[in-house]
């Protein structure tokens, strides 16, 4: 486990601004390409949508 989450940190610091913009369109809402790549190494797609309905929840 330890081995798995060292490779996504490593992964991650490739990641610096996006030129690619991913779209959630039921949520109307976009993300960039390193939280694409944190979603898929960690399998945590509940993490974007989660974090976008409390965003959303806040925002009023």
């Amino acid at each position: 486990m330890k081995a798995q989450v060292n490779e996504i940190k490593e992964g991650l610091q490739h990641f610096h601004g996006s030129e690619t913009v991913f779209q959630i369109p039921l949520l109307r809402t976009r993300y960039t390409n390193g939280l694409k790549y944190l979603a898929e190494a960690a399998e945590c797609f509940w993490l974007i949508t989660g974090y976008i309905g409390i965003c959303q929840n806040l925002d009023g």
